[in-house]
């Protein structure tokens, strides 16, 4: 970063008096009304509580809002936020510290408590970030992959080994692809979740990744595809990640929905100088994998403002309207933060005109960062008495042909 029952049941409800979930006209251009059904997602990251009683209220207070999805953050350092089976419980000091038994399980309890209210949870997984902190990594029982499986790292062609501050895992390994889709498939068998929500499958950036796996098996590739760009072929092994991961949590749980936050920004379709695109930068192909059918939600990450000018760099609208237009029988719900001063994220951005924005570009919903800046903004009443006014279920995974 940074797609239950209840819902089901209310939408059959719907069914007979809406043939379509597309936005109905409220009298004001500006703030369209809310569609019958609507995705109404809320990213709960492992920074928005310290404690069980702020993660029950957070989620408390989602419902009150009438949100109905929790994106609820439960591996970020290859590590879990769960009762551990794959890998060592979560390093977030002082609260958590990797392999320590914090004598509670976060994700049962806001499972239990999204559940209580009608919300649905979807785990949220830090997919390709190994470790992010310069502390060592502790010997652990499950011990951590790294220490395990050094050659996971993702690298430069230069050796480097840290993008975005972190430590990246190589798709290029397929031993690496095989074990992420074993803890999807674990966290599926394991607890009652409604969907996968995939962060950071992607690379950090088109430098990366030279580790051994990749290299090779880019070698072999061209053998029999001599025009095969060492770019496309590292979109592929992203892409291929994500194919094991659908097919792993299909395994571990029938039925369940399988959504990513990806990049903003799909390609440079405005000529925008200066911007990194999910397809070229991160060699991330959102797009792609909705038209295979092997994701069903994209959730693109629009963290800037609306423009006053329509096409502008970086215009929120733009980006919405393109990704909503997008074909195809997945799901788009649009992400977006809100203005949060005290650390500079999303400046300008207005959660609350974009929800409106978003509804406009006709997407199937919407997913605000976070829970802790909804709660520090003070935005629970302004949600529940303006766009999220009375409550509304998910629309079904995909689209009917």
């Amino acid at each position: 970063m940074r797609g239950s029952i209840p819902a089901v049941l209310a939408l059959a409800l719907l069914a007979g008096a809406c043939g379509s979930d597309r936005i109905t006209d409220s009298g004001n251009d500006d703030e369209p009304a809310s569609p019958a059904q609507e995705a109404r997602a809320l990213w709960v990251s492992r920074f928005d509580w310290a404690n069980q009683a702020e993660l029950v209220a957070l989620i408390d207070s989602a419902a009150a809002a009438n949100f109905n999805i929790i994106y609820f953050q439960a591996r970020a350092r290859s590590d879990a936020y769960y009762l551990p089976g794959l890998e060592p419980w979560g390093h977030r000091p002082p609260a958590f510290v990797l392999g320590v038994n914090p004598g509670w399980d976060p994700l049962a309890v806001a499972l239990q408590r999204a559940h209580l209210w009608g919300l649905q949870l979807h785990v949220w997984i830090n997919t390709f970030i190994g470790w992010c902190t310069t502390d060592p990594i502790p010997e652990t029982t499950p011990r951590h992959i790294l220490l395990t499986h050094p050659e996971w790292r993702m690298q430069t062609q230069a050796g480097g080994t840290i993008g975005e501050g972190c430590t990246f895992l190589s798709p290029g390994d397929p031993d690496l692809r095989s074990w992420i889709a074993a803890v999807v498939a674990d966290v599926a068998r394991r607890y009652a979740i409604d969907g996968m929500h995939l962060d950071y499958i992607r690379y950090p950036d088109a430098t990366f990744s030279y580790d051994t796996a990749t290299v090779n098996s880019y070698s072999r590739a061209q053998a029999t595809e001599p025009g095969l760009t060492f770019s496309e072929h590292r979109r592929r092994l992203v892409t291929a990640a994500v194919r094991e991961i659908r097919d792993s949590l299909t395994a571990g749980r029938r039925g369940q929905a399988l959504s990513a936050a990806v990049w903003g920004i799909y390609t440079t379709s405005k000529g925008w100088s200066g911007v990194s695109t999910g397809y070229d930068t991160r060699l991330q192909d959102s797009r792609g994998w909705l038209d295979a059918g092997i994701i069903d939600v994209i959730v693109p990450m629009i963290y800037w403002p609306i423009k006053t000018t329509y096409g502008d760099k970086l215009d929120f609208a733009y980006l919405a309207d393109e990704f909503a237009a997008h074909p195809g029988t997945g799901r788009v719900y649009l992400g977006m933060g809100h203005d949060y001063p005290a650390d500079n994220f999303c400046i300008g951005c207005d959660a609350i005109k974009q929800i409106y924005r978003a509804r406009k570009a006709k997407a199937d919903g919407v997913s605000v960062f976070s829970g802790q800046v909804i709660r520090y903004a003070k935005l629970w009443s302004a949600l529940r008495s303006g766009p999220f006014k009375s409550k509304v279920p998910v629309p079904p995974t995909r689209k009917s042909r």
